[in-house]
């Protein structure tokens, strides 16, 4: 998917869109659901990266 598409399809501008892509903006818990359904993932996955990340991260703090 093209991000103008993503942007159309979630009602955002293209620069909230590059925003939140580079962490400059964060995701809203409302907007998640619906960015996950329009990129085709299910929020499932979103969680087990998230999970999956912050495990790496505190062991690399240790």
């Amino acid at each position: 998917m093209k991000v103008a598409q993503l942007a159309i399809q979630l009602g955002l501008a293209l620069s909230q869109i590059s925003k939140m892509e580079t962490g400059v903006q964060k995701v809203s818990a409302e907007l998640l659901p619906a960015w996950c359904e329009a990129v085709g993932i299910t929020l499932a996955v979103v969680f087990r990266i998230l999970c999956h990340f912050f495990t790496i991260s505190k062991k690399e703090m240790t």
